[in-house]
């Protein structure tokens, strides 16, 4: 048996002499490592692989210890009957900050196919493998600037050390930041990650730039 699938209940009877095994006092021995046990399930279970949580559905009743999925959150009931919007506090507790296992997110990168994969997995949207465009979907953008020539005659470059050159460079062009690329999200989904349009965009953004590299520039745009 392994840590990640050690079960404190079986622990205990086993750990218990053979003569004090009555059912009253095993019964007690696991009452003991229910904390114990909830912390297992849910860091070297949930957290690990993910959360098999399913949506949380307005209007639905939750009994306590019920866990549910609420904007790539997991949420556990601390009451019974509960209606209660997940986000409040004494109602429900958040124990896992994504549903996705930690063990599949170290994999994802900001390579286009994994990238789509991940981004359309955590928003719940639909991703298509290529050629079939995912709902959540990326383009790059063309560098708007050519190669320009170093030297004073058309044609011929001019020798560039360190310090100094043999003919002068020309310092004629202006260069601004550009994207390179873009994230394209469906209006409806873009639209319903926030009540304030101003902080759709952030939310996007704060889960992309876990993946693209540092110093490229993207766009973020609906269709």
């Amino acid at each position: 048996m392994s840590i990640y699938d050690v079960d404190f209940n079986k622990i205990v009877v086993q750990a218990s002499p053979p003569d004090k095994r009555y059912r009253l006092f095993v019964a007690w021995l696991k009452a003991l490592v229910v904390p114990i046990q909830w912390l297992r399930d849910l860091w070297m279970g949930s957290y690990r692989t993910g959360s098999t949580a399913i949506a949380w559905v307005n209007g639905t009743s939750y009994n306590k210890y019920d866990r549910v999925q609420y904007k790539q959150k997991v949420y556990e009931s601390l009451i019974d009957g509960n209606t209660d919007e997940p986000i409040v506090q004494t109602s429900w507790m958040v124990v896992q900050e994504n549903f996705i296992g930690v063990f599949e997110r170290v994999l994802y990168t900001g390579n286009k196919l994994i990238f789509e994969y991940a981004i359309n997995k955590y928003f719940g949207s639909v991703f298509r493998q290529p050629p079939n465009v995912s709902d959540i979907y990326t383009t790059v953008t063309a560098k708007p600037y050519s190669v320009f020539t170093v030297g004073g005659i058309e044609n011929i470059s001019s020798v560039v050390y360190s310090n100094n050159s043999s003919q002068f460079i020309i310092n004629q062009y202006v260069f601004s930041p550009f994207a390179n690329l873009t994230i394209h999200v469906p209006v409806a989904l873009f639209n319903s990650l926030d009540p304030d349009p101003l902080n759709c965009e952030k939310i996007i953004r704060n889960y992309a730039d876990q993946y693209i590299i540092a110093g490229i520039l993207y766009n973020v745009i609906t269709y």
